[in-house]
């Protein structure tokens, strides 16, 4: 259930509640509760405006071979407090050092870059897009975004020399 609603619906009763019995203490209850939903709304009204780009060491490679990825995400909005981001890859790549996802703060205008080494065996393999979710400081609001960030990898099979064929 979403913890926005659930708040919402626990100030309503809380401030129902105190006007109903008029009760000072009830009110002063339901105060947090009000400050907490009314600075996430402030903070978090903003909307999220990122740009995201992938770069490969290679789109060709031998099975085993390792591919570096970077993944560049630019904030071109407002200040984000909160960025969740989370690299989609294929079925099949696995992941020999770094890490596909990140939790950090944007400010406007930057960037930031995560970068990992995969290999992969033999095959095509398609990126498509990373995952991002942006929130505010307190949490209250959040927005999850496909980002598109294409890129392709191709592994070849390892090549055989075969010896000399003698034919009569």
């Amino acid at each position: 259930m979403n913890p926005i609603l659930i708040i919402s619906s626990l100030l309503y009763i809380l401030v129902l509640v105190a006007f109903g019995s008029l009760n000072g203490i009830l009110m002063a209850l339901a105060l947090p509760l009000l400050i907490y939903l009314g600075a996430g709304w402030f903070y978090g009204r903003g909307s999220v405006s990122l740009r995201a780009e992938r770069q490969l060491s290679r789109e060709r490679a031998l099975p085993g071979e390792p591919i570096e990825v970077t993944l560049t995400i630019t904030n071109t909005g407002a200040h984000i407090e909160s960025l969740l981001i989370e690299d989609q890859l294929p079925t099949g790549v696995k992941i020999i050092s770094g890490e596909t996802s990140l939790l950090t703060a944007l400010p406007a205008q930057a960037s930031i870059e995560l970068r990992y080494t995969l290999t992969a065996p033999r095959g095509y393999y398609r990126f498509l897009e990373t995952l991002i979710t942006a929130a505010d400081c307190l949490g209250v609001r959040q927005r999850q975004i496909l980002l598109s960030t294409p890129g392709r990898i191709f592994v070849q099979p390892r090549v055989q020399r075969m010896g000399r064929v003698n034919i009569r």
